[in-house]
């Protein structure tokens, strides 16, 4: 689907000017769907692809919270941080706090476990301070901390909730068998301890439809759209495309090359996925997917903050273009 290709120079042991060698090619697929037409475009060997969730699953993971009338005991912008996959900051770090205390537990209930934020401001305050980082920096606790909240207000064990037979696990595997319509979802145990779930691209695409229909989800969508910068952060491409696109975008990223957006207007899911699990590729190459069906218009594209997704050229440390990246799609349906 992409390529990355050296440009030549003129020179007798160089390759001739404009003449070009391709030097890496990544693989993917993407689906998109309706919710009633069902899929609207596919690549080839798309509709064959399933794989991990991975984070694109958060909002259906947090939907518990909803389901069960909890979330006007959270702010929206709480609401939205328990979909996260955040980069650590200051914000995100006191939204998890916010959330934990109401759940009248400490940040030692997170069982996520600690890694550095990504987070510039943040990972210099750390050290500073010689303090190490603490679970809430996981880019995952704004996920641990809902299900805990969640725990807490349904009387249920909050030490166990990261195990498959918790009911809330099983609250959020059935959701998934109902929008699917597969009764037999394999799981496993995602980075941060919690069950992630393997599906086909074609059901991850469908149920971002969903998400972005359905009324039951309507809270969790406009608590993601309203507050992209908590579900993500600065320069993360799944926040860039919802504030670029001015909420007409719904995105979240997962790890190992996931990218799923819905389109709240025409009432459609994307699911992407990169064979080698490249972010570099991911990012690009949905920006690129976006553009071509039109999804991004001309004023999202000229979002400052979208360039740095834009930015096909390959630049060496002496600021010269050496490379480029180049997509290829097969067209079909979607005029790509």
């Amino acid at each position: 689907m992409t390529a990355h290709r050296f440009i030549g120079e003129k020179s007798t042991d160089k390759l001739p000017l404009g003449e070009s060698i391709v030097e890496n090619r990544h693989t993917g697929w993407f689906i998109i769907s309706h919710r009633q037409r069902g899929i609207l475009y596919s690549t080839p060997g798309a509709t064959e692809i399933a794989t991990f969730f991975r984070s694109s699953a958060k909002p259906f993971q947090a939907f518990p919270i909803v389901e069960k009338g909890l979330h006007p005991l959270l702010t929206e912008a709480e609401l939205a941080l328990t979909c996260a996959s955040h980069t650590g900051s200051n914000q995100h770090i006191q939204g998890v706090q916010n959330i934990l205390n109401k759940a009248t537990l400490s940040k030692n209930s997170l069982k996520c476990g600690p890694h550095p934020p990504t987070d510039g401001p943040m990972l210099e305050t750390l050290a500073k301070s010689g303090a190490p980082p603490n679970p809430m920096h996981n880019n995952c606790s704004g996920k641990h901390a809902g299900m805990l909240f969640y725990c807490k207000q349904q009387n249920l064990n909050a030490e166990t909730y990261l195990n498959f037979e918790h009911p809330l696990q099983q609250s959020i595997l059935n959701t998934l068998r109902q929008y699917t319509g597969i009764q037999d979802i394999p799981t496993a145990v995602d980075g941060c301890g919690a069950p992630v779930f393997y599906l086909p691209l074609e059901k991850i695409a469908a149920l971002y439809a969903v998400l972005v229909s359905d009324e039951a989800f309507r809270p969790l969508k406009s608590a993601m759209i309203n507050h992209p910068q908590l579900v993500g952060g600065e320069g993360r491409i799944d926040t860039v495309l919802m504030q670029a696109s001015q909420g007409k975008l719904l995105a979240k990223v997962g790890a190992d090359g996931v990218l799923c957006v819905g389109h709240t207007e025409a009432k459609e899911g994307l699911a992407l996925k990169i064979a080698d699990g490249s972010e570099l590729i991911r990012n690009l190459t949905i920006v690129e997917i976006l553009q071509r069906i039109g999804w991004l218009d001309s004023t999202a594209l000229e979002d400052i903050r979208l360039k740095p997704f834009q930015n096909q050229k390959r630049l060496n440390t002496q600021g010269k273009v050496v490379g480029e990246y180049q997509f290829h799609f097969t067209s079909a349906g979607y005029n790509l």
